[in-house]
């Protein structure tokens, strides 16, 4: 009888898989499509088992000190050359995003600030939780700003931060409750 695969800790397969899919190029670059190393990448990202992750995992884990090392800086290297690490299909410019503000004790910054800012972000809706803010707080504060959405649903729309901009002269913010 065989037995299921299980994650030694949450994310395993995914961090793996994200793990080997960046380094791949590296590889091919420093190794070539020859090596080891390169066919048990390729094979792992095909099948996304966790027994052949861990393997490909493992075969880097056993390269020469050296080798590693020369892998780990032309990663760094290429990280370094795009600007920040992006995700697959984001091209890597700026664009206008609403931002949301909340303080989890409504203490540095007022209770709730909402602003237009440029961002580089393939996604639609992208949430930022400083490190060590509880869930309860963090829960509580997005949904106010789901509130405020739902209370203001021009909030969204780029037409009206185009007026904002154009009135406020650059400084487009405001804050929930304030009429514009």
């Amino acid at each position: 009888m065989m037995r299921k695969e299980q994650e030694r800790y949450p994310g395993e397969r995914r961090t793996l898989a994200l793990f080997l899919g960046e380094i791949l190029p590296v590889v091919e670059a420093e190794l070539g499509r020859d090596s080891l190393l390169y066919h048990g990448i390729r094979r792992a990202l095909q099948r996304q088992s966790l027994s052949a992750l861990r393997h490909a995992r493992a075969l880097f884990n056993h390269l020469p000190r050296g080798l590693r090392r020369r892998i780990s800086d032309g990663l760094l290297a290429r990280t370094r050359a795009n600007g920040t690490r992006r995700e697959e299909g984001d091209d890597g410019e700026l664009r206008p995003m609403i931002c949301f503000e909340a303080a989890e004790d409504g203490k540095g910054i007022p209770p709730g600030r909402i602003k237009l800012a440029p961002m580089e972000t393939g996604a639609d809706v992208s949430v930022l939780v400083r490190s060590g803010t509880l869930p309860r707080a963090a829960a509580a504060r997005l949904r106010e700003i789901a509130d405020w959405i739902e209370e203001d649903r021009r909030l969204l729309s780029p037409r009206y931060w185009a007026t904002r901009v154009l009135e406020d002269d650059g400084d487009a913010e405001r804050h929930p409750g304030s009429r514009p």
